[in-house]
């Protein structure tokens, strides 16, 4: 092993001054994992508090990434719970029962309402229960 004599000048190697070593790699880093947990949607990296639009992009790109995991997941139990219990419960039966995280998007809801509206002025009912699965809603007759 080789030391230096006593006395002689070691010299460091400044991390770049005042800033910390390496600060723009650790930001490269953090985009990056950022991008590959929001499946590359860029609006995620928009700095909060830009402006409405950049929250309305949040909102937007938060929405289409918890659909995604929603759909994945929902599949995830329909192969590994839903499938095999049926098949076991009812051998000879088609599969026709499903589970899925489908909250309704809010214009879904506002469609199905006037839709029920319609249906109504054109003297059809549609089955409480039912309206209350599509929309959300708990709701009750109106009485008068």
């Amino acid at each position: 092993m080789e030391y230096l004599p006593y006395g002689s000048d070691v010299k460091f190697v400044n991390g770049g001054g005042n800033k910390p070593p390496f600060l723009e790699h650790i930001d490269y880093i953090d985009r990056q994992i950022t991008l590959a947990a929001t499946g590359g949607l860029l609006t995620m990296l928009a700095e909060s508090g830009s402006g409405t639009l950049a929250g309305n992009a949040h909102s937007d790109t938060f929405l289409q990434i918890a659909r995604g995991d929603a759909a994945l997941l929902s599949g995830l139990f329909q192969e590994q719970f839903d499938t095999p219990l049926l098949r076991e419960y009812f051998p000879d039966q088609p599969i026709l029962a499903y589970f899925e995280f489908a909250p309704p998007a809010a214009d879904e809801v506002s469609r199905v309402v006037k839709d029920a509206v319609e249906l109504a002025k054109a003297g059809v009912r549609i089955d409480l229960r039912e309206l209350e699965e599509k929309t959300g809603y708990k709701l009750a007759p109106f009485e008068m």
